[in-house]
């Protein structure tokens, strides 16, 4: 089975945290993100509940949909999309 790369992007300090918090516990954060996307696939969905109390998605999304209204960008196609999204990549 090949491998693949996988990027992205979070706080320093969060990162941090989570690198200390899995040390005690013997693990490194590749393997915990290993373990994380294993039993998502296993279980068939998030590894834990989720609640409106814990997130509110549905509100996430309404601002998100009120964003891209306001801005011209509920239209785009997912091309589009993922055009606009390889753009702001090469920036960084």
């Amino acid at each position: 089975m090949s491998n693949t790369l996988i990027q992205f992007r979070l706080e320093s300090q969060l990162r941090q945290d989570a690198i200390d918090l899995f040390a005690k516990l013997g693990l490194d954060l590749t393997t915990v993100i290993k373990i994380f996307l294993r039993r998502s696939v296993q279980v068939q969905g998030l590894p834990f509940s989720m609640s409106v109390k814990d997130f509110d998605a549905l509100q996430a999304m309404r601002e998100l949909n009120d964003y891209s209204q306001a801005n011209g960008l509920s239209d785009l196609t997912l091309d589009e999309i993922n055009n606009e999204i390889n753009k702001y990549r090469t920036q960084f």
